[in-house]
């Protein structure tokens, strides 16, 4: 994950400031950034997160970050704090935008595809935010992100923390080959069915 960001932002040490709805929720996105921040560490990057409570403008005046990593549902509170100007400015001075992003479409969930952000879209063909979009999804949605966007789109694969998950001895009880970890929800049975079923 850190190896693939880096080829966007040069190699060496860096600043990454990680944007964040709030620190201590309870939901998927907290654990996912402490995982990109304990992996950045681990090989020797400052790392920092901004959370909508605080101001982003401060922030990065404060911290300079060399990598910005933010999502597409963060932007309207990107918006409403001014943050695009302060984020352009950073930018002339060399920090890299990232940005999670959904697929172009979301099959019965519409509302939630990047095809129904014009506005991320319009942005990304201005080439004022972001300078590369991620994705946990495959080769096949991000090729369609690129075309129509004009920007890079890596696939960064969700990974374990080897903090949290690898500090203490298996147990030879649970010991398999796969694991699944998530939500049994409907919109995610085809996924389910496409990739697990057969395991």
């Amino acid at each position: 994950v850190c190896m693939s960001v880096a080829a966007h932002t040069g190699f060496g040490r860096q600043r990454i400031l990680y944007h964040i709805s709030h620190g201590k929720n309870l939901y998927a996105a907290r654990f996912l950034a402490e995982g990109y921040r304990d992996a950045f560490r681990d090989l020797g990057h400052e790392f920092e997160f901004v959370s909508i409570r605080d101001s982003v403008s401060e922030k990065l005046e404060d911290f300079r970050p060399d990598l910005y990593l933010t999502s597409i549902y963060l932007l309207p509170w990107i918006r409403r704090r001014g943050g695009l100007a302060k984020l352009s400015e950073h930018k002339r001075r060399g920090m890299v935008v990232g940005s999670f992003t959904t697929p172009w479409e979301i099959s019965g969930l519409w509302l939630h595809s990047l095809r129904r952000r014009p506005d991320v879209v319009s942005l990304a063909r201005r080439n004022i935010f972001p300078d590369f979009f991620h994705s946990p999804h495959s080769e096949r949605f991000l090729r369609r992100i690129r075309a129509e966007t004009g920007r890079p789109c890596i696939f960064l694969p969700e990974a374990a923390n080897k903090l949290i998950h690898f500090n203490e001895d298996t147990d030879p009880r649970f010991e398999c080959d796969a694991v699944y970890l998530g939500h049994y929800i409907r919109h995610k049975r085809s996924t389910f069915r496409e990739y697990l079923d057969p395991l």
